[in-house]
């Protein structure tokens, strides 16, 4: 058998073997005819060497033609390029990234009429870089929100301690002041029912922000005119306005605009506002308050001649515990909340609020935007505000606490009803089954069995089948309530109590036409 010439043996030999390389490979000449191109250069650009070999090279996209040629022209002038990252064509049409390795191959006379490229795909590693980057990027980001939610921890809860030690502090003194000058016990006492007005209100506010941002907080929403829920915002705010010195205008529209809301919460938007309008507006200062029909909507307008809003702070001024100035010589204050949950109550109202400001001493507005209703003939502030009439109820009063059970104790017998209070809830359901009163107040958090098992037991004891059992407690969440409802309770109150709930509810319980099974 005749022997195959030496050089085409070779050259197979050589064909095999770049075939063979898990590396693309293709050899071109200076003006990008394809002279090879092996398997690994079809899997990764999808040509066969049919298609290419003895055709310019396809696989350069038409944004990099100049790279290109100058990439043949640093060849062959002689250079060898070890590392370009760019990207080529595949046949059908995606672009890859890949790493270029380019060498010329000089024939023995040393002109370099073709040249060799070596392709590496780094669509992989491009792709790992990127998510590793992104990845880093976001822990990035979430080390400086952690850092920034501790700090703005750390400063909410500087900025708690220093907002209730204020109030505690006026009304320890106040209590003082009472007990050893006789004179000036009705000034001490006004002192020490405001400052703890001042406390509610902090831990309202608190407990209304987590309820809006978990979704429990539910409106009870009714047609109202939005002039009336101004004047009562006024009233509220009147003696803040009077402390400051402030010249407080209100212009109300002269046809009345209703809405469709819940009274108590757009008033406590409105007290909010102006509240925070006096706080940050220097003594002497001029309050602005407008109400004005716009279109399908109605607006109300806070406008005051404070200290402004910085054009960094002004973005983020309804963020949580985000304040105007935090400087801590503020007397005023705050925690930084009720900017918050006054964006959130007008947002569960359809509406919006908006903040602006010129800068540092120029002032601030606020605009609340409410969907307004059409004109009707008639609209109410709610129910009828008549005090339910008073009664002479018996009263078991179950509270461990023995400050707190003496305060209500002197309120409910100012009130004219009958009390007997116990310090645990076995010895309190054993006294009420003997002779049972017209209301148990039970504190949930009792010695023993706590205020749940009382109501559960007091439930089934026939002798105490037509009392109303009312809990009293700190937690003020839905699931609160419903526990309460759940272990028999009749009502829910959350401490501390206003007098005026409290006398309003016992009357109420008190009332002979009640039917306990309606209250559930």
């Amino acid at each position: 058998m005749e022997r195959e010439p030496h050089d085409e043996a070779s050259a197979r030999a050589l064909r095999t073997l770049v075939d063979a390389s898990p590396v693309p490979m293709v050899v071109i000449e200076p003006d990008a005819t394809v002279r090879l191109w092996n398997l690994a250069s079809t899997r990764l650009f999808g040509w066969s060497a049919g298609e290419v070999v003895g055709r310019r090279i396809p696989i350069v996209p038409a944004h990099r033609l100049d790279e290109c040629a100058g990439i043949r022209r640093a060849i062959v002038g002689g250079q060898t390029l070890t590392v370009v990252e760019t990207e080529r064509l595949r046949k059908d049409g995606t672009l890859v990234e890949v790493v270029i390795s380019a060498a010329p191959l000089p024939d023995p006379d040393g002109v370099v009429r073709s040249m060799v490229l070596l392709f590496e795909d780094v669509t992989q590693r491009k792709d790992a870089e990127a998510k590793r980057s992104e990845a880093l990027a976001a822990a990035e980001r979430a080390r400086a929100d952690a850092e920034a939610a501790s700090v703005a921890k750390d400063h909410f809860l500087a900025m708690l301690s220093h907002e209730l030690r204020n109030p505690l502090a006026a009304i320890r003194n106040a209590v003082v002041t009472a007990r050893l000058d006789g004179s000036r016990r009705e000034r001490a006492l006004e002192i020490a029912g405001r400052q703890a007005d001042q406390l509610t209100r902090i831990l309202d506010d608190l407990l209304d922000v987590a309820r809006v941002s978990q979704g429990h907080l539910a409106l009870r929403t009714e047609r109202l005119y939005l002039s009336r829920i101004v004047e009562l915002a006024v009233e509220a705010t009147r003696g803040l306005m009077d402390e400051r010195g402030h010249v407080l205008r209100v212009s109300l529209p002269h046809e009345g605009v209703e809405v469709e809301a819940d009274a108590s919460r757009i008033e406590q938007v409105i007290v909010n506002l102006l509240s925070n309008a006096a706080k940050y507006t220097e003594p002497g200062g001029r309050v602005d308050l407008s109400v004005e029909r716009d279109g399908a909507d109605v607006t109300v307008v806070v406008r005051d001649s404070g200290i402004g809003i910085a054009p960094e702070v002004l973005p983020k001024i309804f963020d949580l515990f985000v304040r105007a100035d935090n400087s801590r010589n503020r007397a005023q204050g705050g925690l930084g909340i009720g900017l918050t949950l006054v964006r959130r109550l007008v947002e569960l109202h359809g509406g919006r609020v908006d903040a602006t400001s010129d800068g540092p001493g120029t002032g601030a507005t606020f605009t609340v935007r409410l969907p307004a209703l059409d004109a009707t003939a008639e609209a109410s502030l709610g129910g009828s505000t008549d005090r339910a009439p008073s009664r002479r109820a018996r009263v078991v009063l179950v509270e461990d606490n023995p400050d707190a059970a003496e305060s209500l104790l002197m309120l409910l017998e100012l009130l004219g009803h009958q009390v007997r209070t116990f310090g645990d809830g076995v010895t309190a359901l054993a006294a009420a089954s003997a002779n049972p009163p017209d209301v148990m107040i039970v504190d949930i958090g009792l010695p023993g069995i706590d205020g749940y098992e009382v109501a559960r037991r007091a439930r089934r004891d026939p002798a105490l089948a037509r009392v109303v059992l009312v809990a009293l407690t700190g937690y003020g969440r839905e699931e609160d309530k419903r526990d309460a409802l759940r272990a028999g309770f009749d009502r829910h109150l959350v401490k501390p109590v206003e007098p005026g709930a409290i006398e309003g509810l016992v009357a109420e319980m008190a009332s002979p036409n009640r039917t306990p099974s309606a209250l559930h």
